[in-house]
């Protein structure tokens, strides 16, 4: 593992000369710098191949002078994806250890096998997470190999991802000027959603992958945080606080919550959850957090005057529950019929500075 990931230093070093990829250089250099890398290299020699093979298409990519951002985009998530093994197999081995130390260690075989359950639901979000970016390129690249029933829902899907993506870029501190074109790409996606179907797609996944590169320039621009959180023991903290269904995605570590309204407010049973999650936020220093509550509908109109009333009764009570309000930011969504999840559902994502 240290040979592939000084591979992948090599192919970073060598393209010194531009200034084009610096801050993507810069932030993979910290990743390959990192403890995980370390962890990777002890405990997850399986993932050797993927790293070669990430390495080798960036090296591609930079001697032909094309298809960079995209090959630098896939070695960063299949850098993830590798640490998470590497986490994964750390979870695993602890797991076993403390249930041979079961008699008077239930405790700690209860939180590794909670982690390990944790961390292997990581890599399949990572794998997701690569899928994910493989279909936007390809919408944006070849549309016509997405079937034509389901380019439009994808489209939507994608413009929708991207303002995601965007809104977390300007809670790390880019400012409007910086997010412009961005913003401006995934408009021209959102206005050609009417048309033809692979054009719409095409210009949806071209505002999706614009958007990520936003957030990762963001992320790089920002100011070194003096304590930077572990997204893995935050997702296990709220993996231990029940109910909270935590994964992680491109913005941070999201908590999926469900049955918490009862019309355009709160439930009564869901006021211990709320008091629960809000004493695991005030945990987490200042990390900003983005309440985004969706909500299911035939249209856009008729679902998104629930959904803002149900964030806003959300974060009023979070700020109850004695969290600062400044680090709120609730938005209502609308939940298009056909998407990838059938229910209404809270995302409760805290947006972390570095990669998750």
């Amino acid at each position: 593992m240290r040979a592939c990931s000084l591979v992948l230093f090599g192919v970073l070093v060598g393209c010194a000369g531009s200034a084009r990829y610096s801050l993507e250089r810069a932030s993979l250099r910290r990743m390959l710098d990192s403890p995980a890398a370390q962890e990777v290299a002890r405990e997850a020699p399986e993932a050797r191949a993927e790293l070669a093979r990430a390495a080798a298409a960036v090296e591609a990519a930079l001697d032909a002078g094309e298809g960079v951002e995209d090959a630098l985009a896939d070695a960063e998530l299949v850098f993830a994806w590798a640490q998470t093994r590497g986490r994964v197999a750390v979870a695993r081995r602890l797991a076993s250890e403390a249930d041979a130390r079961r008699q008077a260690t239930d405790e700690d075989t209860a939180r590794m096998t909670q982690q390990a359950q944790t961390l292997t639901a990581e890599v399949e979000r990572l794998e997701a997470a690569r899928e994910a970016a493989w279909r936007a390129r390809q919408g944006a690249s070849q549309p016509e190999a997405v079937p034509s029933a389901e380019r439009l829902q994808v489209a939507r899907e994608l413009c929708q991802q991207a303002r995601l993506l965007l809104a977390a870029a300007s809670l790390l501190g880019a400012t409007d000027e910086a997010l412009g074109p961005a913003r401006r790409r995934v408009e021209e996606a959102e206005r050609g959603a009417g048309t033809e179907p692979r054009a719409a797609l095409r210009l949806a996944g071209q505002a999706y992958t614009t958007a990520e590169g936003a957030l990762r320039a963001a992320r790089t621009a920002a100011p070194a945080p003096t304590q930077t959180p572990d997204p893995t023991e935050l997702a296990t903290q709220l993996g231990e606080a029940g109910a909270l269904d935590p994964r992680r995605d491109e913005r941070g570590v999201v908590a999926i919550l469900r049955g918490l309204f009862v019309g355009a407010g709160l439930g009564p049973a869901s006021r211990q959850r709320v008091e629960t999650l809000g004493r695991i936020l005030n945990a987490q220093g200042t990390l900003p957090v983005r309440l985004e509550v969706y909500v299911g509908a035939p249209t856009q109109a008729q679902a998104l005057p629930r959904a803002r009333a149900q964030a806003e009764a959300l974060a009023a009570a979070l700020r109850q529950a004695g969290v600062d309000g400044a680090r709120l930011h609730a938005e209502g969504l609308w939940r298009a019929p056909g998407g990838p999840r059938p229910e209404d559902r809270v995302e409760l994502v805290l947006v972390t500075p570095t990669a998750p």
